[in-house]
């Protein structure tokens, strides 16, 4: 079932608000977190909360965005790429999305294969990641 123009052009920025929304939220209470000089990256448990690594013992690709958004939010890149490389790469995606309204964004992914690219870096990444943990015996 095709929407109508009025249904269309109200979903249509429901999602991008969404996106926005979460990403300031998330560099905002990083960046009042280290103004008030709470370093919640020390304060976070040293257990995972992630499935896949609670299940094999192994990080995902997504292990340490959590840290690396609260590092952004306190302008500590380093520590933010440290964290996971791809946080930068998310945050630009994520901008890049709620800015065009997500349809310029997703036109131009889909032009220059940039799904393609971003799944085989991710897949690269964390064959990496996988090789490093089981060279050092980290599982």
């Amino acid at each position: 079932m095709r929407l109508n123009t009025t249904e269309e052009s109200s979903t249509h920025w429901c999602l991008p608000v969404a996106v926005a929304a979460i990403l300031v939220a998330v560099l905002v209470a990083g960046a009042a977190l280290h103004i008030f000089g709470l370093d919640v990256l020390c304060l976070l448990p040293n257990r995972t909360l992630c499935p896949f690594r609670t299940l094999t013992g192994l990080a995902c690709p997504g292990c340490g965005m959590t840290r690396a958004f609260l590092a952004l939010g306190q302008l500590r890149i380093t520590k933010a790429l440290a964290e996971n490389p791809f946080s930068i790469a998310l945050v630009v995606l994520m901008g890049s999305y709620v800015l065009s309204s997500g349809r310029r964004c997703v036109k131009f992914v889909r032009k220059y294969r940039l799904d393609w690219i971003g799944v085989v870096s991710v897949l690269v990444f964390w064959g990496h990641r996988i090789s490093q943990q089981l060279s050092r015996g980290d599982f």
